[in-house]
């Protein structure tokens, strides 16, 4: 869907690949944005959110958690790691469009 609409994507497999690459320091100049569910094989979202802000890219990068885990406690957990927004499943395409386009800056 985010290709269809201009957006270049790339994906990880599990949580402690994400959290590999997205803890390089290079990685903010790669990533303009981040969209992460909670639930990951090998390391969940909470951990790679722990590992970015201890790596300091967190503040560069920011992360949309899209994710099925949407009790209060849970998404109060990961804004206090440091995600910007918290998107609960199922969504609606436009709403996850217009989170992206706030987050970047983009006017629509």
């Amino acid at each position: 869907v985010l290709s269809g609409r201009g957006f270049l994507v790339r994906s990880m497999d599990d949580g402690l690949n994400g959290a590999a690459v997205l803890s390089d320091p290079q990685a903010p100049n790669n990533f303009a944005l981040v969209i992460m569910d909670i639930n990951l094989p090998g390391l969940d979202g909470f951990g790679v959110l722990r590992r970015m802000k201890s790596a300091g890219t967190l503040e560069r990068i920011p992360v949309i958690l899209l994710s099925a885990r949407s009790r209060h406690d849970e998404v109060l957990t990961g804004l206090e790691l440091g995600a910007v927004d918290h998107i609960a499943k199922p969504f609606a395409v436009s709403l996850l469009i217009h989170k992206i386009n706030n987050t970047l800056g983009i006017r629509t």
